[in-house]
């Protein structure tokens, strides 16, 4: 068995950002009281609780029952303190992270030996492999779209959400488009007349929707590069979205992800591989976004799954993570039956969740929680 260092600064260490099991934000403190080993415990604990009586990893023979609980009551007292003194992460850490400069690299074709257990929540998500090399060798790709083929999108963007409205979609219409213009149609005075930030895109598509929507300016990111010509688009990468933010606001009204973020930390499009890249990512989108903005997010579901490097697939263990600090307003294409149902993890099921960035509330100095 690998000798692994449990000293205090050692913890502290892997809790801390960036490099932590599970980000900060994503945890809170009155969820230690559950099952043992389970959960938060076993993400962020799991080098001491080792999964005990759950079975064993790759470094760790089973507990007995008792060495479980000693394992649990130790973990929870390193991490309680910890945890408390730590805090979330600050937007200004989240951004500063986030918009580092980095060169678009190949994408590996493996995980590392040695974050399987982080990339898989210590086993609780099932590992396949399908890998997907869209950095075309590590040049980078360059999708370009001019005014006239995005005002087209516009067009046909407005006719399908007219449609919709109407109740006679096109039967051809796509599971996905059709639930991205359900939502959109149900939260249209919401949108119409915003700053909206799209994150990642190969096709205007969905920056087509938002501004057939009403929204009058769409900045989109992407780790590759954009050149979609129009006047109420503005792509860029990571690193040059600072000054794009609109801060006078408070940031972004509306933010959206379609079947992006279940990518973010997997390497595909050049980001840098991180087992909990997706929950950054949605942090990030949370301080971009302003006090009461929406964000629109699609990805797959079903239970638990880390398809390297093609996607993840958000169960019962991951999608509560993912959606941490936010409030659920809405769901369109909602079947709660597939966080269960065993499928092709080729086939992703993807249904709308709309949610909106909680407005902080005052201290007993008057000022507000993190934010922009």
């Amino acid at each position: 068995m690998r000798s692994r260092n449990h000293s205090p600064h050692s913890i502290a260490r892997r809790l801390f950002f960036p490099s932590s099991l599970v980000t900060m934000a994503s945890i809170r403190v009155d969820r230690l009281v559950d099952p043992p080993c389970k959960d938060e415990v076993s993400r962020v604990c799991y080098t001491v609780c080792m999964r005990g009586q759950h079975g064993r990893t790759s470094h760790a023979p089973r507990k007995t029952v008792v060495q479980y609980l000693l394992s649990l009551t130790a973990c929870a007292v390193m991490f309680w303190p910890l945890q408390l003194m730590a805090g979330s992460p600050s937007c200004g850490e989240y951004l500063e992270e986030y918009t580092k400069k980095r060169n678009i690299t190949r994408p590996p074709r493996r995980i590392p030996g040695s974050l399987v257990d982080s990339f898989t929540l210590s086993g609780l998500a099932k590992l396949e492999t399908y890998y997907v090399d869209d950095t075309l060798g590590g040049n980078g790709t360059h999708y370009q779209f001019d005014t006239v083929e995005i005002e087209a999108m516009v067009q046909a963007a407005t006719k399908q959400l007219a449609q919709q409205r109407s109740g006679s979609p096109n039967r051809r219409l796509r599971f996905l488009d059709k639930v991205v213009g359900d939502a959109l149609n149900h939260f249209a005075s919401e949108v119409s007349g915003t700053s909206a930030v799209i994150f990642g895109s190969t096709s205007p598509w969905y920056e087509a929707m938002v501004l057939a929507s009403g929204a009058h300016s769409v900045v989109t990111i992407d780790y590759n590069r954009l050149s979609y010509q129009h006047p109420k688009i503005v792509t860029a990468i990571p690193s040059q979205i600072l000054p794009l933010i609109p801060r006078e606001h408070g940031g972004f009204d509306v933010a959206f992800s379609i079947s992006s973020f279940d990518h973010s930390g997997l390497g595909r499009f050049g980001d840098p591989l991180d087992a909990t890249g997706d929950l950054k990512a949605m942090q990030t989108t949370l301080c971009m976004l302003k006090p009461g903005g929406l964000l629109f997010l699609a990805v797959p579901i079903g239970p638990d799954c880390v398809a390297f490097n093609l996607h993840r697939v958000y169960g019962k263990h991951r999608l509560p993570l993912l959606l941490e600090g936010f409030e659920i307003l809405s769901k369109f294409g909602w079947d709660e039956s597939f966080m269960e149902k065993r499928g092709n993890f080729r086939k992703s099921y993807e249904p709308i969740f709309v949610l909106r960035k909680p407005v902080p509330k005052k201290t007993l100095f008057g000022r507000a929680a993190d934010g922009l």
